[in-house]
């Protein structure tokens, strides 16, 4: 294995399927939440071991105060990260449904035998304009 394979595009699954991104989405979505429970947990532990040691030993409960503090940015952090992979996942669902929407026949064919030809015969084309060659 040369430098060169770590450049090269050979082994990359850049085919990948939508609803193979939307599972391995949701896994992440998954790994995320149970860090926010690890990170909602730090901060209870904080919180009550600073106000245990409040009055017998300040230096203790301000370590513990800014440990807190911490963990709630990591907290927010990943409530963040969150709330961006569940807006991937919609996206990726709505285009996935737009996609198969625009795939089945128009509904006015849907008492006609359909095929090849009355399906191409309503679809409509692509391109707003004709191509016109030019010559010079």
């Amino acid at each position: 294995m040369g430098f060169k394979s770590y450049f090269s595009k050979r082994g990359r699954d850049h085919q990948r399927s939508p609803e193979n991104i939307v599972a391995s989405l949701q896994q992440q979505i998954e790994d995320v939440r149970k860090r926010e429970e690890y990170f909602q947990r730090k901060v209870d532990e904080e919180t009550k071991r600073a106000r245990a040691n409040a009055a017998p030993n300040k230096v203790v409960a301000l370590a513990a105060l800014k440990r807190k503090k911490v963990a709630e940015r990591d907290l927010r952090r990943a409530q963040r990260a969150r709330a961006r992979l569940q807006i991937q996942v919609k996206s990726l669902n709505s285009a996935m449904t737009q996609r198969v929407s625009r795939t089945e026949v128009p509904v006015g064919h849907l008492g006609e035998q359909n095929n090849l030809q009355s399906v191409q015969r309503d679809k409509k084309p692509f391109w707003p304009w004709k191509f016109k060659r030019i010559t010079t």
